[in-house]
């Protein structure tokens, strides 16, 4: 007898999956990489239902020192698996998209954007939760870099979007978070005079660099980022000068053993977009050319440059 009841239809398998994913199945999140709908409305529901899971109360508070609970940790693994869907699949889907069709799902991320960055900051402040490598250096900072990425392809993604948007809200918070990043990256040190980081790596940590400097070059980007550290205070103005020391320093340790052997084989332009990022906000924003002048970064910028 043959079966007239026939496959489930794409619309049908996406509906089952679309109502595990709201029931918080980790599997069925993960589905969604292979099963993204092509149709907008169906995109837009998906994706909220993505971010549902990302809402700060979702977020579990951990204590330093504490073992994680089963709850904390089924919690953790949807985060980590939702965060790889939005940046894998739903932010390149968006490359595919015409403009009217991009602005409808871009509107989802203006209502849970305060969600996917609270989330974003969970992965880069707990390192432990990503896939940790044999260097520590290298492992420890990679939540940053993949928050760095995440938000650096989701502006330039949906800039025309987020630039049309009354009062550039979104934007704003994209590039703070932006800045945030930069600044924790250098984790309020000084610069390495030593380091277990070899240039390989340090060409996948230096995107907080090139999303920075790309974003310095926008306009409408650097006008949120002059505002933005134009509003900070002392304390906050000289931790940023400082960690432009911290990444002259940082390039120079990660370089040394190639430039000794071969100057000619050091590619010295990312130590020149950081040198060239610290110049632009020092000639808009003169208290932190103050702040600027007050760290060894301008000797730094003239000893390397």
């Amino acid at each position: 007898m043959r079966n007239t009841r026939g496959k489930a239809s794409p619309k049908q398998i996406f509906e089952v999956i679309l109502q595990n994913v709201k029931a918080g199945s980790t599997h069925h999140v993960s589905e969604l990489k292979k099963s993204w709908p092509k149709d907008t409305g169906d995109a837009k529901r998906a994706l909220e239902a993505l971010l549902e899971h990302l809402s700060v109360t979702a977020i579990p508070k951990l204590k330093q020192g504490k073992s994680l609970d089963d709850d904390e940790v089924k919690q953790i693994l949807l985060i980590k698996t939702t965060l790889d869907v939005v940046e894998e699949t739903v932010i390149d889907s968006l490359e595919h998209m015409n403009q009217e069709q991009a602005n409808q799902v871009l509107s989802i991320f203006d209502e849970h954007l305060s969600d996917l960055i609270a989330a974003l900051e969970f992965r880069a402040q707990h390192s432990s939760i990503v896939i940790q490598g044999n260097n520590k250096d290298r492992s420890t900072r990679i939540g940053n870099v993949l928050e760095v990425n995440c938000i650096h392809r989701l502006i330039f993604v949906g800039l025309k979007h987020f630039e049309a948007q009354e009062g550039q809200h979104s934007l704003a918070a994209l590039v703070d978070c932006l800045l945030r990043c930069w600044v924790r990256g250098a984790n309020g040190q000084r610069g390495p005079q030593q380091t277990s980081l070899s240039p390989a790596d340090y060409d996948i940590l230096e995107k907080t660099l090139e999303a920075l400097l790309r974003c310095f070059n926008e306009d409408s980007m650097r006008t949120l980022m002059v505002k933005r550290v134009e509003s900070f205070d002392r304390r906050r103005l000289r931790i940023l000068a400082e960690s432009f020391s911290y990444y002259c320093l940082e390039w120079r340790a990660v370089h040394a053993d190639m430039y000794r052997r071969n100057p000619r084989e050091v590619n010295c332009n990312h130590l020149a977009a950081v040198i060239s990022v610290s110049q632009g906000f020092a000639e808009e924003i003169p208290a932190f050319h103050r702040a600027l002048l007050k760290t060894n970064f301008p000797s730094l910028a003239r000893n390397l440059g």
